[in-house]
């Protein structure tokens, strides 16, 4: 059942640590740019992602955006962190596979 919801998604993670010897810490250097977007959610079933990717551990889900979106590289959905697997050619720009990734 495909779920009306919000996700947001993380466009550059270019962040570098650098050590500053002034105060002695690591600071992170560099821009994060998020923005929270409408989508529809749905998590794909054990079987179907077998015999897609192989595997049973993952947990991957399908995002359909209302719009064609630019190229992400996380997507940040009820505290957890996923990265896009496939973009699906659909009639509805914008649909997604992505990942569940542990940080």
């Amino acid at each position: 059942m495909k779920t009306p919801d919000t996700v947001t998604l993380i466009y550059s993670d270019d962040t570098v640590e650098r050590f500053n010897p002034t105060t002695g810490e690591y600071e992170q250097s560099g821009e994060v740019i998020e923005r929270t977007v409408p989508c529809l959610w749905t998590f794909m079933q054990r079987g179907k992602q077998f015999e897609l990717y192989g595997t049973r551990e993952n947990k991957i889900g399908v995002v359909r955006f209302s719009q064609a979106q630019e190229a992400f590289k996380k997507l940040k959905y009820q505290d957890e962190t996923y990265v896009p697997i496939e973009e699906l050619d659909v009639m509805i720009k914008g649909a997604v596979h992505v990942k569940r990734v542990v940080e």
